[in-house]
């Protein structure tokens, strides 16, 4: 019996400094003020919105019924390919993507992988995901990276 445990994380980080700074490389701009830090990235496009995403948010993008469900959906939605299977194949991968200000996942990629049958089965389960609500900062509509870890296990 084959089974696919979605792992739902995101990788994000909090500092707490007493003054406000900005701090700007080639593609990463940081502002840290008193309670929170703001991560922009700009991609390959800089100067357009739609090569900046954030990778914390005030708001973070909601899919509805939660990460339970989020969880629910993609195991649900995942076929183990036959080779795959055949061949004993298994393990964790990750798959990065950015959530858009109106819920839907683009610019999928597989940070680390298992196998291109395993990696190719995860990029196509996660452009199936549409989330509810996508992300705010400072009350405007952001893109959101999420990284995402799947893990492929036979049993």
């Amino acid at each position: 019996m084959q089974k696919i445990i979605p792992v739902v994380v995101c990788f994000s980080a909090l500092a707490f400094t007493s003054a406000a700074q900005t701090t700007e490389t080639q593609n990463t701009v940081i502002h840290t003020s008193a309670n929170k830090t703001d991560t922009l990235f700009v991609g390959s496009n800089p100067g357009t919105s739609e090569a900046e995403f954030f990778t914390t948010v005030e708001e973070m993008p909601e899919y509805a019924g939660g990460t339970d469900a989020l969880m629910k959906f993609i195991g649900r939605n995942t076929m183990y390919p036959d080779s795959a299977r055949s061949n004993n194949i298994e393990g964790k991968l990750y798959v990065s993507f950015i959530i858009e200000p109106d819920g839907r996942s683009t610019e999928h990629k597989i940070i680390r992988g298992i196998h291109p049958l395993l990696d190719a089965e995860a990029l196509r389960v996660c452009r199936l995901i549409t989330y509810e609500k996508g992300g705010k900062q400072s009350g405007k509509p952001v893109r959101v990276q999420y990284t995402l870890p799947l893990k492929f296990t036979l049993k």
